[in-house]
């Protein structure tokens, strides 16, 4: 599952508090990504034309795992937009893939 960012989204500013958040610079699908892992996820924020797009990868096939993934890093985004000044829509909209 992956969490859409509506809003635009300063690049630069962006990376700066990534880094700071502990994210790390890599690829993904062949797109510059910032990648952040954890015990039991791995989470990945790329930008993809207009928008900008955080997944969450369990590290694990497990249900429970996954939902935790995702709300944990909705958490991150929430944090992550009030470094940045934007907040998430009251209905967060999910992608089931890129």
């Amino acid at each position: 599952m992956a969490i859409n960012i509506p809003v635009k989204v300063k690049m630069d500013e962006l990376q700066r508090v990534l880094k700071k958040r502990g994210w790390e610079e890599g690829f993904f699908n062949g797109k510059k990504a910032f990648i952040k892992h954890n015990k039991f996820w791995l989470w990945v924020a790329v930008s993809d034309e207009d928008r900008l797009v955080f997944i969450s990868f369990p590290v694990e096939e497990n249900s429970r795992l996954h939902s935790r993934g995702i709300q944990l890093l909705k958490n991150e985004i929430e944090a992550l937009g009030r470094a940045l000044g934007f907040t998430l829509p009251k209905e967060v909209v999910l992608w089931n893939s890129l």
